[in-house]
């Protein structure tokens, strides 16, 4: 059977290319932050609680983005199995 829905399919890939992305972005953001903070007078201390906090909400937005695009390919598993069980009681 043909792939149906390809911009669905694109779609997907794109959430989860978006969701690693983001989660580098925000991480990367996170260590300058962290090496910023080292050179001022605030410490090392606020730089690490801001890694730490990059890491988490990095985590959790790559997570996120990944659910969108599973639950996208679950919708088109679903559509393909219920086409093809169609298609066989069609033929009995």
């Amino acid at each position: 059977m043909k792939p149906r829905f390809h911009a669905l399919t694109i779609l997907s890939t794109i959430f989860k290319l978006l969701g690693v992305l983001n989660a580098l972005v925000i991480i990367g953001g996170g260590f300058v932050g962290m090496m910023v903070s080292g050179l001022s007078d605030k410490g090392m201390g606020a730089g690490i609680m801001m890694m730490l906090m990059a890491l988490i909400v990095g985590a959790t937005s790559l997570f996120f983005y990944w659910i969108v695009a599973e639950m996208i390919a679950l919708m088109l598993s679903i559509e393909r199995n219920t086409h093809e069980a169609a298609e066989l009681l069609k033929r009995r």
